[in-house]
């Protein structure tokens, strides 16, 4: 049996207080910026390509696919990507007392790929060397967040989900490892992310326990495309996202959704 830290789902209330000006009225905001997974926010069962609007269980989300950024690679001005330039372009156009919070949603594709391609080799064994790649991309996104914090806004690390269930490598999607394997490196990442962001009251959230087995198989029912969320997960984040937002005082429990059809 798979035991989790309860850090996993940390949630920090220093940057979230009564007195923010968002009108507490209306749906709770959020920017949402990642990779593909960032999708999973729209609604739909679909990849989302550029700016997407979406009203969900009484959250409204405006979400940004960069691109397939890493989130080891947010520090670095003038990457392939320029993900770290498109995200600091929004945020610095709109205004922080606007939003509950900012949600980022890299680091899968680190875990089944980059934080061993780093090493040179493609031995995704969770060997010391793995280990310590997995900490610098922990600490490397870490940092990222701190300086969205500067700007006025409240950033939430959404945890990468459990790796994708091919057996073999495919061009668009590289993997390195087993499905075991790579979902070994996920929970080490997620337990670091967790970990660190509770030290640096950086706001974590997770549902990565829920999505594997206990011998770290990736449960494909809630998967759409073998590799990206279906709608069927909101059931495990409607109670985490809403659980943050209670906690932080932004709503009270009578917010709370009816029901999980959105």
């Amino acid at each position: 049996m798979i035991t989790f830290d309860s850090r996993l789902t940390h949630r920090s209330s220093i940057f979230c207080k009564k007195g923010d000006n968002v009108d507490i009225n209306d749906n709770a905001r959020f920017m949402v910026f990642g990779d593909s997974h960032s999708s999973f926010f729209s609604g739909e069962d679909l990849i989302v390509y550029g700016l997407k609007e979406s009203n969900l269980f009484n959250m409204n989300f405006h979400i940004y696919h960069v691109g397939p950024a890493l989130a080891a690679s947010l520090v670095e001005r003038q990457s392939t990507l320029m993900a770290r330039e498109n995200i600091f372009e929004v945020l610095k156009r709109e205004k922080p007392s606007e939003w509950h919070g900012v949600l980022f949603a890299f680091g899968e594709i680190d875990c089944r790929f980059h934080i061993v391609k780093r090493l040179g080799h493609q031995n995704a064994l969770l060997t010391d060397d793995v280990k310590h790649s997995i900490a610098v991309t922990a600490l490397r996104y870490l940092s990222f967040m701190h300086e969205v914090k500067l700007l006025g806004y409240h950033p939430i690390i959404w945890g990468p989900v459990a790796t994708n269930f091919f057996s073999i490598n495919y061009p668009d999607y590289p993997n390195y490892g087993s499905i075991i394997e790579r979902n070994q490196i996920t929970l080490e990442f997620t337990k670091l992310l967790s970990k660190y962001s509770a030290d640096n009251e950086i706001d974590f959230l997770s549902i990565f326990p829920a999505l594997i087995t206990d011998s770290l198989e990736t449960k494909q029912e809630y998967y759409f495309d073998t590799i990206h969320l279906s709608q069927k997960a909101w059931q495990l984040t409607v109670p985490l996202l809403w659980s943050w937002l209670i906690t932080n005082k932004h709503f009270s429990i009578a917010n709370y959704p009816n029901t999980l059809s959105g």
